[in-house]
């Protein structure tokens, strides 16, 4: 069984989605694919990427290292752009504030009260423990992320996540190196893979990023 988790599926139409279609169901193995997308706005249209995926599950939630900011009904604030396509949406209303500016808009940022859960509570929800895939686009927090799973008891082959908005890079990359993953990087994204049980991972995943 593969399972393709995704923090932050926006839409669909996009990396995992090829990365699903073009080499995940041709290879003829079990599959399971893991959204979570916080923008309710966005499930339409995500539902319609993988109208014709049988093996998904969706969560309309918000991903958090931990639950210092939920409040007492277990949710947490996001913040996005309004009337924009919810790419940049995220836990901090300064880094929507600073991607807009980035691109020249000038928006009206607004708030939804989401669900808010943690990747090891979600892994358990979910009943998996091996995870082949794991990617990471939640705007300003991905380190924060996976510095708070449990590597010793989930096995995670392969995360590619957003490196340029987070201050905890080094510490991202001290905690991967000692639970025996490579990490390598781009312009945007790093990797993190475990080159001893999964030598092609790097190599094929640049055809779909």
């Amino acid at each position: 069984m593969i399972n393709i988790v995704q923090f932050g599926a926006n839409t669909g139409n996009d990396h995992v989605t090829k990365l699903l279609r073009e080499k995940i169901i041709p290879s003829g193995e079990e599959y399971h694919l893991y959204l979570v997308e916080p923008v309710k706005y966005c499930i339409p249209k995500l539902l319609e990427s993988y109208k014709d995926v049988e093996n998904k599950t969706l969560e309309t939630a918000a991903i958090v290292p931990d639950h210092n900011n939920t409040n007492s009904s277990g949710q947490v604030e996001i913040f996005y752009g309004e009337d924009t396509n919810y790419a940049v949406s995220s836990l901090k209303e300064s880094h929507v504030t600073m991607l807009s500016r980035e691109y020249n808009k000038i928006i009206s940022i607004k708030k939804l009260n989401v669900r808010a859960l943690t990747p090891n509570e979600l892994f358990f929800k979910w009943v998996i423990k091996d995870i082949d895939y794991l990617f990471i686009d939640i705007e300003g927090f991905d380190h924060e992320v996976i510095n708070s799973i449990n590597l010793s008891k989930y096995n995670v082959n392969f995360i590619c996540w957003e490196h340029q908005h987070s201050s905890l890079k080094e510490t991202t990359t001290d905690i991967l190196f000692k639970q025996g993953f490579t990490i390598e990087k781009d312009k945007n994204n790093s990797y993190a893979y475990k080159r001893k049980q999964n030598e092609s991972y790097i190599s094929d995943i640049r055809q779909w990023i």
